[in-house]
């Protein structure tokens, strides 16, 4: 016989409130302030407040699938929108779509990574044009040397920057 899953399963250290009970209780403000110091109110702050609060509109089944899916619900979502977004840091790198590039400022060198694997040939096809291979000769990257040079304006911003320093 299947138990009726609506049925409310009663713990005997923890009872249902009584309409007595909640005419009893009182504000939290009204409690002695040994009893508050026991009982902070609300959460507190955060260990480490790395998140800011939004307003986002969401699709209803978007919304529903995600909180269907348990507690740390908003920590997927924020997970599914990280994964989707183009990283973009001021330490001369761009990762979007796939490809990942960096720039030696020092080499004034532009490399950008097309595939994974790991590098085990390179051919310069031209001059400052540098073209690496993997293993099964597909392309995993290519450099280009004296890239603020080479590189057509607006295309890779940390380039800009040298070339309005150089001016």
């Amino acid at each position: 016989m299947v138990s009726d899953p609506r049925k409310h399963v009663l713990d005997e250290d923890n009872p249902e409130w009584t309409d007595e009970d909640f005419a009893k209780a009182r504000p939290y403000d009204e409690l002695p302030e040994d009893l508050k110091r026991v009982f902070k109110k609300g959460r507190g702050p955060q260990k480490a407040p790395t998140k800011r609060l939004v307003s986002l509109r969401l699709s209803p089944d978007v919304l529903e699938r995600f909180k269907a899916s348990g507690p740390g619900w908003q920590t997927r979502i924020d997970g599914v929108l990280r994964e989707h977004m183009p990283d973009r840091s001021d330490h001369g790198s761009v990762r979007d779509a796939g490809l990942e590039a960096k720039y030696d400022e020092e080499a004034d060198a532009l490399f950008v990574r097309v595939a994974e694997g790991a590098i085990v040939g390179s051919e310069e096809v031209r001059p400052g044009l540098v073209i690496d291979f993997d293993a099964s000769g597909k392309i995993v990257g290519f450099e280009m040397l004296n890239a603020h040079e080479t590189v057509a304006p607006g295309a890779f911003p940390p380039l800009e920057a040298r070339a309005r320093d150089e001016r």
